[in-house]
């Protein structure tokens, strides 16, 4: 990865390093990442790392690199899958080793498709396969919340906030909720502590 990017950046890149076409490589511009280590760039230099499971969406590629605008930074195409083959290939990895890790990023990958019964279901079985993840219960408390159940969207998210309490990200979710439920003070409380 990191070799390859210095030597497309030097102009030295083999022919095997053919460039990506975004409009064929992913029309929608969306990708999972797959990588335990999918690393950031900026340049030649690493800026940080995009944990699996993360939905980026790329504005341009470079041999085969994508631009990620949110994170000003490029990453691997090796590294990530579109989501127009997610779903299809985490259902390969289920069929081989089934995990909750797997589970749960197909699930994601079918919200992003809004198959949401479907996505629903992939994070209940990472439940019920164990998972350490606290990103499955913020997931599960999109698709409730989507679902108008918001009682059980507020029991995941307040889940996820035991499991990840130092991510503001699970307190901006439930904030929502408890907008929706017109529990104003409650959630002002949850934007406080994100």
């Amino acid at each position: 990865g990191v070799l390859t990017f210095l030597a497309l950046l030097d102009g030295e890149a083999e022919k095997s390093a053919t460039s990506l076409d975004p409009a064929t490589y992913s029309p929608s511009r969306t990708v999972i990442v797959l990588s335990q280590n999918t690393q950031l760039y900026a340049g030649d230099k690493p800026i940080g790392v995009i944990p699996p499971g993360a939905v980026l969406r790329f504005s341009k590629t470079s041999e085969k690199w994508l631009m990620v605008p949110r994170y000003r930074g490029w990453v691997f195409a090796d590294d990530v899958v579109p989501l127009e083959n997610s779903v299809g290939h985490f259902s390969s990895v289920i069929e081989k080793h089934p995990s909750a890790t797997a589970y749960l990023h197909r699930g994601i990958a079918l919200m992003q498709l809004d198959k949401v019964d479907e996505a629903k279901a992939d994070f209940e079985k990472a439940i019920q396969l164990g998972t350490k993840d606290g990103a499955v219960y913020i997931n599960l408390g999109s698709v409730l919340q989507r679902q108008g159940l918001m009682q059980e969207a507020l029991v995941h998210y307040s889940k996820s906030i035991e499991m990840l309490p130092d991510s503001s990200l699970p307190y901006i979710e439930r904030s929502s909720v408890l907008m929706e439920m017109k529990q104003f003070p409650e959630a002002a409380a949850d934007l406080e502590k994100a």
